[in-house]
C-alpha cells in the first residue's frame, strides 16, 4: 500500500487514529501552505488519487480479520498434524504390543486424542519437567506434566 501511494506521489502516514494520506513533493510531505499554492487541477488530481488510495486501504483493512482467522486456523491444523505424527509412532507401537487387550487400546486412543487436543501445555513446557495448568483435563486434576526423565508424564501414569 505504501509503495502504491508513493508511486502516486502520496505518503501513507500512520497516526494515533489509524492511517492518513498526504501529498508529497520531492519525497517530503507537503505542508498545507504548499498544497494550497498548487493550481486547482493539480489539487483535484491529488484529491482523486487520495480517494482511490483510501478505498484500497479500506478494502485491505476489512480483509485483516479474515486473514488473521485463516492464519490461526492453518497454524492450529499444522500443530495438530505435527502432534499426531509425533504421538502417532509411539502410540502405534504400543497398540501393536497390546493389541489383544481392549482396555489398553481404548486407553491409548484416549491418550492420543487428549495429547492432540491439549498440546499447548506440552509446547509451553519445552521439554522441562514442570507441570502446567490445563483447562481441559478429563481427570479433574487440571494438570498436565511435561517430560520427566525423557518420558511424557500424565497425572494418571506417575510412578508410585
Amino acid at each position: 500500500m505504501r509503495r502504491a501511494a508513493e508511486a502516486k506521489g502520496i505518503a501513507l502516514i500512520r497516526t494515533p487514529m489509524g492511517f492518513a494520506f498526504a501529498p508529497m513533493r520531492d519525497r517530503e510531505v507537503m505542508t498545507p501552505d504548499v498544497f494550497q499554492k498548487l493550481d486547482e487541477a493539480e489539487q483535484e488530481e491529488i484529491r482523486r488519487q487520495t480517494r482511490e488510495l483510501e478505498a484500497m486501504l479500506q478494502e485491505t483493512l476489512v480483509q485483516f480479520p479474515r486473514w488473521e482467522r485463516e492464519h490461526r486456523d492453518k497454524a492450529r491444523a499444522l500443530t495438530e498434524e505435527v502432534t499426531r505424527q509425533a504421538v502417532g509412532h509411539p502410540i502405534t507401537e504400543l497398540r501393536r504390543i497390546f493389541s489383544d487387550i481392549d482396555a489398553v487400546r481404548g486407553y491409548l486412543d484416549a491418550v492420543e486424542a487428549d495429547v492432540v487436543a491439549n498440546v499447548e501445555p506440552f509446547l509451553r513446557a519445552g521439554g522441562g519437567g514442570a507441570c502446567h495448568k490445563s483447562s481441559a483435563r478429563g481427570d479433574g486434576s487440571g494438570r498436565v506434566c511435561a517430560r520427566e526423565h525423557g518420558r511424557w508424564r500424565y497425572p494418571g501414569n506417575r510412578r508410585r
